[in-house]
């Protein structure tokens, strides 16, 4: 699970809001989309968090709040009831939490679980390295990459080791138990059974990878060596210079 990243499971359709809306229409939007939670933008880029606990804080008091009723049912209060006297409170720039916890597009669900943890947040927006938003990751989308059952993780696995071409894998095979995939046959060299591992552990749902592989060159001692010949004699063919070519 160390090798899924954030961006194979966040959600892309995202509820947003911005600063300026009022609060009520924030609470509209999170009731409609049954969420509980929302980024707050600015020009694309993530500057806070809007959230039910956030409007309810503000629209009601606390003490008369059952925390066991629902997203939904909590939201409907608060479009009823009167608003405190909270005169400064009128737009969601006012009430939401800020900064932002964030988390990459890139980072492990590891990661993203952690965070949530610490943070004691059910959801994180996903940004790139200039702070916008792509996305958002909750703890039902890392459940869902939990349970995952084990044939469609079986067959992506295949899928996707598949790419390194037939004439590279013998014999091999793909099962896969309780998330834990197993890996058998035999490979044409080491770096082409690293890279078949390598990838069944980015597969959305494996927890682990056991690998049965055999492979018949050891490439992991193997150095690139330089050529006497120009780029210009070597021509276009990408394999003429690699770990096998020695020089003239």
């Amino acid at each position: 699970m160390n090798h899924i990243k954030v961006k194979d499971v966040m959600t892309h359709l995202v509820v947003t809001a911005l600063e300026t809306d009022p609060i009520q229409r924030a609470a509209v939007q999170l009731i409609r989309n049954h969420v509980s939670g929302a980024p707050v933008v600015r020009d694309r880029r993530v500057v806070g968090v809007i959230s039910e606990t956030d409007i309810a804080r503000t629209l009601v008091m606390p003490a008369h709040i059952d925390h066991g009723l629902s997203t939904a049912d909590v939201l409907s209060m608060i479009l009823r009831a009167t608003p405190a006297p909270h005169k400064h409170a009128r737009t969601v720039g006012d009430i939401m939490s800020h900064p932002a916890v964030t988390i990459g597009k890139d980072d492990s669900l590891f990661s993203a679980a952690r965070a949530m943890e610490r943070r004691g947040v059910n959801r994180l927006p996903v940004t790139d390295e200039a702070g916008e938003l792509l996305g958002v990751i909750s703890r039902a989308d890392l459940v869902r990459a939990m349970t995952r059952p084990d044939e469609d993780i079986r067959q992506d696995v295949a899928s996707s080791i598949a790419i390194l071409g037939p004439e590279n894998l013998d014999g091999f095979s793909v099962s896969v138990e309780e998330g834990v995939v197993t890996l058998a046959g035999r490979c044409d060299r080491r770096s082409t059974r690293d890279i078949a591992i390598d990838i069944a552990g980015r597969v959305p749902g494996v927890t682990e990878v056991v690998e049965r592989l055999e492979f018949d060159l050891d490439d992991s001692t193997i150095r690139p060596t330089r050529s006497r010949l120009s780029g210009n004699d070597l021509g276009s063919d990408p394999w003429a210079i690699g770990p096998l070519v020695k020089g003239l």
